[in-house]
């Protein structure tokens, strides 16, 4: 992938963790429920065509709880669920980053924390249901700051 491709998703990566993170800053019940149903398993990896009929459709949390808002279980793709941690994250004062695994066809987004000299990687997707990937493709991961 090339590199400006790769920088572009990660600006939206962050505008996307940045929108979550002022949702949840206005909304103190959003967050509240974005951290019950992460702790509780109510997420489930979904890819998009299936949840909004389109190839790729990247939502806040805000307007994934508002369609799944009659579901036992909130539906959500990598970038949805990651972005959502990196916002909740983000608004504790943590240090909060995006992560993009890029892919020649299909690309994965993680959430993460800086850890003095490294990076911890979180990938709610994978909480979600999503298989996880290799060691090695995480390896590959481009982080942007939150």
């Amino acid at each position: 992938m090339e590199e400006a491709r790769i920088q572009r998703l990660l600006g939206r990566l962050q505008w996307l963790a940045r929108k979550n993170r002022e949702d949840f800053e206005s909304d103190p019940v959003l967050l509240a429920q974005f951290s019950s149903n992460l702790s509780s398993g109510k997420h489930l990896y979904v890819l998009d065509p299936e949840t909004c009929g389109q190839p790729d459709c990247w939502n806040t949390y805000k307007e994934l709880l508002a369609r799944d808002r009659d579901r036992a279980r909130i539906r959500l793709d990598c970038e949805d669920a990651s972005a959502a941690l990196a916002g909740a994250l983000a608004l504790k004062g943590k240090p909060a980053l995006m992560g993009l695994r890029p892919g020649r066809k299909i690309s994965h987004a993680v959430a993460g924390l800086r850890d003095g000299e490294g990076t911890i990687l979180l990938d709610p997707a994978v909480w979600a249901g999503m298989k996880p990937l290799s060691d090695e493709q995480y390896r590959e991961t481009r982080w942007i700051e939150v």
